[in-house]
């Protein structure tokens, strides 16, 4: 027989009261940040599990009131409603009211007193990031589960400490990473059979005992689970025969929902909106500019926002800052913080929003590596705007190798414009530079930065960046000693394929015009030399012959 610690992890979460029977909730081989959330001020107690043969036996639990674990839940709920991207996936509200209606029915099952009745989640036979030789555990989950709830509370954490979910809107996520599919219930199973949040229309279904629930069979989904809606849950919209059922998060949906008067729904339509016009005046009634809606920092930032992106006039985009503003007057309302502080650089550093004010974008690119993650998008964005503010001298003086540490940190990350940035640095410096040594190794530098992100990056990345790339690592290839022309080709053909006018250049004179290139082919150099004549706009059009054989001629005859 296996040594006690040897054996497998496990944990029981139970219901019980004076006088009852305690009746097993959830099992499972962690402890979930659901039951975290649920059992946070609980006391330590003496376990309750009976002895164990294939699992670690438990010493001590945490037990609290029923009602106090509900009122968790409660402001749990409020905290994940209150969410900027809680309108995208308005059936996560589901999830939330199936949690409490499990524990509301599981304590009328029990026919007991609601107020006798408690929680207890029997918990140091789990391992944790502590010494797994201590006579008990319970101590820490008891700080976990009382920590993330007061962490909550005081708004010093963001979603993923709270619940391990990375991202809000993934469903699988909430299942498995935050502890939805821990309780016994058939629901809560069919929803590991989901593939996203569209496919969860329907709430919870009558309680049954956790002994008679069966697994569901493979490839059985939450519609062959009976889920009638009970009295309690009574539907927003009354549908008429034969009308379809609104899917969460549609346009119809939404748009019921405005009519209706509902204050989130302007900004949900915005961001549902396909076309950036729609989408722009759909923004200007969550502000209030339109209508009488109540304006929160997510609507100041989504019309700010779009105002940057060209999705207005010009004058709203000289309204931009002004919007930045009033949403940072209410970031205590925002999670998404990091985007305001983003979005305040942005325009600050764009000349058409009004005059660029370099002081104020480098301040708030400051404040958002600060507080962003190293391995957040709106960091490594961040370094990239900064590598542009040192490189210039905006908000501080001028420092090329300050902007070229920001970019090479962003190019690390396969930042595009943060990768050709610090390849035209490093090629500016070379060409500048005095000592040969020193300039090759700004040249190898600067082609090592590019390859790597052809390598790595070049899949996923901006068309334009890929054909920089190639462009310059074609050219590299052509000042090389001696000249690599097979490299030369495939990076140049590639790169003005992309629409890089400077390659079709190069491959017109350079590869096939040259009579020292063994690539030489005079019919592909009149080829390139017309292309490069439309892209520049020399030659208005590929159709008048005559001015693509002059152009031809021209260049043919160069040098």
């Amino acid at each position: 027989m296996h040594m006690e610690s040897e054996r497998p992890s496990a944990a029981w979460l139970y219901l019980g009261g004076e006088g009852i029977e305690p009746r097993c909730l959830a099992t499972d081989a962690y402890v979930s940040p659901l039951w975290c959330l649920l059992l946070a001020g609980a006391e330590v107690v003496p376990a309750i599990t009976p002895a164990q043969v294939e699992v670690q036996t438990p010493g001590n639990g945490l037990r609290l009131s029923l009602e106090t674990a509900q009122d968790n839940w409660a402001q749990f709920d409020a905290y994940i409603r209150r969410h900027p991207q809680h309108h995208r996936v308005p059936a996560i509200g589901l999830c939330l009211d199936a949690v409490a209606a499990f524990l509301q029915r599981a304590a009328e099952a029990s026919e007991g007193p609601l107020q006798t009745l408690w929680l207890q989640g029997d918990l140091d036979a789990v391992s944790g990031p502590f010494d797994a030789n201590t006579a008990s555990r319970i101590g820490f989950w008891k700080w976990n589960a009382d920590t993330r709830l007061q962490a909550l509370q005081e708004g010093t954490v963001d979603l993923h400490d709270v619940t391990l979910a990375l991202d809000y809107e993934n469903l699988d996520e909430w299942v498995r990473a935050f502890g939805l599919d821990t309780l016994d219930h058939p629901w809560f199973r069919a929803l590991a059979h989901l593939e996203d949040f569209a496919g969860l229309q329907v709430p919870f279904a009558e309680l049954e005992a956790p002994a008679e629930a069966e697994p569901l069979p493979v490839g059985l989904d939450e519609h062959d689970v009976a889920l009638d809606p009970g009295p309690e849950h009574e539907p927003e919209h009354e549908l008429e025969l034969d009308e379809p059922a609104p899917q969460p998060g549609s346009h119809g949906e939404w748009a019921r929902r405005y009519q209706a008067g509902d204050p989130a729904a302007a900004l949900a339509l915005s961001r549902l909106a396909e076309d950036p016009t729609q989408a722009m005046d759909w923004a200007r009634r969550a502000c209030g500019l339109e209508g009488a809606a109540e304006p929160t920092a997510a609507a100041w930032l989504r019309l700010a926002q779009l105002a940057f992106e060209r999705a207005g006039s010009t004058d709203e985009l000289l309204q931009a800052r002004g919007w930045v503003e009033r949403a940072q007057a209410l970031d205590h309302q925002l999670d998404e913080v990091y985007a305001l502080l983003l979005l305040q650089a942005r325009l600050w550093l764009d000349a058409d929003a009004g005059p660029v004010d370099g002081a104020r974008a480098f301040a708030a690119l400051e404040r958002l590596l600060l507080l962003s993650g190293r391995n957040q998008a709106v960091h490594i964005e961040g370094l990239h705007l900064l590598g542009i503010c040192r490189r210039d001298g905006l908000g501080c003086p001028a420092d090329p190798e300050a902007a070229r540490v920001s970019w090479r940190s962003a190019a690390s990350d396969g930042h595009g414009p943060a990768t050709q940035a610090l390849v035209e640095l490093l090629a500016a410096q070379a060409d500048a530079e005095e000592d040969a040594q020193a300039a090759e190794r700004l040249w190898l530098e600067a082609l090592n930065h590019a390859e790597v992100y052809l390598e790595c990056f070049a899949e996923e990345g901006d068309p334009r960046v890929v054909a920089f790339m190639h462009g310059f690592c074609g050219e590299l290839a052509l000042r090389t000693d001696p000249i690599d022309w097979e490299a030369a080709e495939l990076h140049l053909v590639r790169a003005a394929d992309a629409g890089n006018v400077d390659a079709m250049g190069l491959l017109a004179i350079d590869v096939y015009r040259n009579r020292q290139s063994p690539l030489r082919d005079l019919k592909r150099a009149l080829h390139w030399a017309w292309r490069y004549g439309v892209a520049t706009g020399v030659l208005k059009s590929a159709d008048a012959g005559w001015q693509r054989w002059v152009f031809a001629l021209f260049w043919l005859l160069r040098g």
